[in-house]
């Protein structure tokens, strides 16, 4: 039986909450893609501190476009080319999805894939890491892509696949390094334990525990969190709240990129639908 969803209803603004938000739509134009779904959110704010820290959390959210993307490639060509040396003849630039479900992996290496110089071919790139674990020979250079990275564990997760499976082939000659569009800092430390060089376009702290660095206001902010949180309900489809906190591993990522599913690491209230009555809001932003 399909659920049925029923919106919340509005809320009344009072004129200091219309200012306010009519002042982030006027700095941030991606929001006015969405203005219900930001209304929304400021409706779940009950007291001035939980509106201050959505408004800092915005003030510091990294929305990225099609033009950031593109601007991404120009870069990654640049760090595979011309500072890691790495040639077409032998290098092999493969993305990290490895099911039939469509992946970020898949349209970011498509994106960056025409910022190569002209000696580079379509046989150069891969789109799906089972593939490459198959086909790919001995004595070549390999680039793991994603468009994004959060905890680092997928980044682990894949390369060791791709090391049992080029092993088991005898295919032993071989090096591996990491490229995405956007990173957790604090996922570099993981990758660095593999090894493996790693490049990415962009850089993001965690949203509260690495951008506020006094301690008063950090713990402060951290409770107001977990009170936004609270306001939400804990099972959604297959989902538990309980286990997205924070983000995924408590991310705390402020990131997205345009017309992309937006990531598990970003904070919960951006993208959770359902509250704790067992209603449903507009949200910032969908994932599916």
């Amino acid at each position: 039986m399909t659920e049925t969803i029923l919106y919340r209803s509005k809320r009344v603004l009072e004129y200091d909450d219309f200012s306010r938000l009519i002042n982030m739509n006027n700095r941030f134009s991606w929001l006015t893609d969405n203005y219900e779904g930001l209304y929304e959110l400021w409706s779940h704010c009950d007291n001035d501190d939980e509106k201050k820290l959505i408004e800092f959390l915005i003030d510091n959210f990294r929305y990225t476009t099609a033009s950031d993307l593109n601007n991404s490639g120009n870069s990654i060509a640049n760090q595979i080319e011309n500072i890691w040396k790495l040639e077409s003849h032998n290098t092999y630039i493969v993305a990290t999805c490895d099911d039939r479900k469509p992946d970020g992996s898949q349209a970011f290496i498509q994106s960056i894939k025409n910022k190569f110089s002209i000696t580079w071919e379509n046989n150069n790139f891969y789109n799906n890491l089972l593939e490459a674990a198959h086909k790919l020979e001995d004595n070549i250079e390999i680039v793991l892509v994603d468009d994004f990275i959060g905890t680092g564990d997928t980044i682990k997760k894949k390369s060791t696949y791709l090391i049992k499976k080029l092993n088991e082939r005898n295919i032993n000659n071989f090096k591996i390094r990491v490229v995405a569009f956007a990173a957790m800092e604090f996922a570099k430390e993981k990758i660095d334990r593999l090894n493996l060089e790693f490049y990415s376009y962009i850089w993001l702290k965690k949203g509260i525990s690495e951008l506020i660095t006094e301690q008063a206001k950090r713990k402060k902010a951290i409770l107001i969190m977990s009170g936004l949180e609270d306001k939400l309900g804990e099972n959604y489809k297959n989902l538990k709240l309980s286990r997205l906190r924070f983000g995924y591993k408590q991310s705390e990522s402020l990131f997205s990129l345009e017309s992309f599913n937006i990531p598990n690491n970003v904070f919960p209230i951006f993208w959770w639908p359902k509250l704790n009555d067992n209603k449903y809001c507009k949200t910032l932003f969908h994932r599916l």
